[in-house]
């Protein structure tokens, strides 16, 4: 069962005016039979819809609009649906637009995280790291059902703890077994800036073995991060002698 509709994006043939929303696109309407449902991450779901094509065309206005506006299904990776309808909004003419396998600002690989509180997580990472929120979208509670941010030019996503669907946080399970790593300029003020915003320290800010100067925090929310400046390319049989003088061999 649907818990919350989809906005689909509608234009019109007739008048290709600007009703003065933020896409340019004349008018919005709200499919019943589409909507979303929070999960960890979007799950997007949309009906079979069927209409027959007509003559009429859209205007060239509201075709630049379309190629332009990027509601969170076509984040979601599937393929992206407006409906148009004239007279009355009697007819509907079905565009499909092909969607690209990876979206655009995305990398190939995304970490997601699961915080106790999202609200409070979303400030703590614009404060700490100079984050930029790209998503927010919350549940009926309040609580995140999906937000993204980016950090130093890469993506995060992030939700709060959904125990039902196996969405839980390191606080809830006592610890965590994996970290993330931001690379930065200059990482001794920036790791500061992160402490100060409320991170705790693990490791102190050194040079490293491997060529980079790194320290490691742990969020008020129980994720790690390691923070880094790279500083020195190192080539293999340096990086293998320092590597075992590190692990005590030599």
């Amino acid at each position: 069962m649907c818990q919350r509709p989809f906005r689909a994006i509608l234009g019109s043939s007739e008048s290709g005016q600007n009703s003065g929303n933020a896409t340019g696109i004349v008018r919005s309407t709200t499919l019943k039979s589409a909507c979303w449902q929070g999960t960890q991450g979007v799950s997007m779901a949309l009906p079979a819809l069927v209409a027959s094509l007509s003559s009429s065309r859209l205007s060239k206005r509201n075709r630049k609009n379309l190629q332009h506006a990027r509601p969170p299904i076509a984040a979601a990776g599937a393929s992206l649906f407006f409906l148009k309808s004239t007279r009355g909004w009697e007819r509907q003419t079905l565009l499909r637009m092909s969607a690209r396998h990876l979206p655009e600002g995305y990398h190939t690989v995304t970490p997601y995280i699961t915080v106790h509180d999202g609200a409070a997580a979303l400030d703590f990472y614009q404060r700490a790291f100079g984050a930029t929120i790209a998503l927010r979208m919350e549940a009926p509670d309040g609580k995140i059902g999906h937000a993204e941010f980016i950090v130093e030019g890469s993506r995060v996503m992030m939700s709060d703890e959904f125990p039902e669907m196996g969405a839980i946080s390191p606080e809830t399970l006592g610890g965590v077994t994996s970290w993330l790593m931001i690379y930065l300029e200059n990482v001794d003020a920036r790791f500061e800036q992160a402490i100060a915003a409320g991170g705790t320290v693990e490791r102190p800010v050194k040079d490293q073995f491997y060529g980079d100067r790194s320290g490691t925090l742990k969020d008020p929310f129980g994720h790690r991060w390691t923070l880094a400046t790279h500083v020195e390319d190192i080539p293999p049989d340096e990086m293998n002698r320092r590597a075992a003088a590190a692990m005590g061999g030599q």
